[in-house]
């Protein structure tokens, strides 16, 4: 193709649209609960996101989940729809849902989740949820959220902040063990999700990504090529090597013989000077 040709660029994935009409028509599962909160207590609800990276940015995918740790269930999972597939999005989906499912029961919960960034954006929400700026950062989700936030009762939703895969045998409280146990619960929850695509799109993303891949290497292979040429055809520059001690250079001098040392034409430029 002319692209490869004159540009060393590679063709336009045959893929590509398929892959985005793949990700827009995902749907929105956060509503989509499968276990209901025990009631007259705190649930603990624990989130997470599962972010799978491509050979390039259209095959990377995201999904989410949410566990309650109160009654060993779980209460939802999904994929992150539309084009733009982070690791961010699908931990702002999981707290989306996890606050729907509280609205929506009227629960009272405690919310776990690693995202250091997400927790501490979300706790200014639950404490301003109409007089601060929200993150310009996925700006819809947040939006989303603040207005999910508006709708709970003082008190009922709290949202806390858990480290991330952390070594069991290096708990030293049953508090400790009872986060790190959960969180690993919720990670694998959002890996599987993220997983669950279907047969159609795992030949999808299989070819996508054999096209990807071999166009890259044929593009490494050309342009190995054609600076092999260049260099070959580069012209050799005589260059007066300074680190030559003046007495070699003097020898180098003499024992060039006048015709070596003066051009074929010498007689004309001669005359014309």
């Amino acid at each position: 193709p002319p692209c490869v040709a004159l540009h060393l660029l590679a063709p336009r994935s045959p893929y590509v649209l398929q892959l985005k009409r793949y990700f827009i028509d995902l749907p929105d599962t956060s509503c989509c609960f499968h276990s209901e909160p025990r009631q007259g207590v705190r649930n603990h609800v624990f989130t997470d996101g599962s972010f799978f990276r491509g050979a390039v940015f259209n095959l990377n995918r995201a999904g989410w989940a949410v566990v309650n740790a109160t009654t060993n269930k779980n209460i939802s999972f999904g994929h992150v729809p539309g084009l733009l597939q982070t690791i961010g999005r699908a931990e702002l989906w999981a707290l989306i849902s996890a606050v729907s499912w509280a609205v929506h029961h009227r629960a009272e919960v405690t919310i776990w989740t690693d995202s250091a960034n997400t927790c501490e954006c979300a706790n200014a929400l639950l404490q301003q949820p109409c007089s601060i700026d929200l993150p310009e950062g996925n700006y819809d989700l947040w939006q989303h959220l603040a207005e999910l936030i508006s709708q709970t009762l003082p008190g009922q939703v709290d949202i806390r902040w858990t480290p991330s895969h952390v070594d069991l045998a290096k708990c030293e409280t049953t508090e400790e063990e009872f986060l790190a146990t959960w969180n690993d619960v919720v990670d694998a929850q959002a890996v599987s999700a993220n997983c669950q695509r279907g047969h159609e799109f795992a030949h999808l993303a299989a070819n996508a990504e054999t096209f990807y891949q071999t166009w890259k290497k044929r593009l490494i292979q050309l342009r190995n090529f054609y600076l092999k040429i260049a260099q070959e055809k580069c012209d050799q520059i005589d260059t007066i090597d300074l680190t030559i001690e003046p007495d070699a250079e003097i020898q180098r001098v003499e024992d060039t013989s006048l015709g070596e040392a003066l051009s074929v034409n010498w007689q004309k430029q001669l005359q014309v000077c």
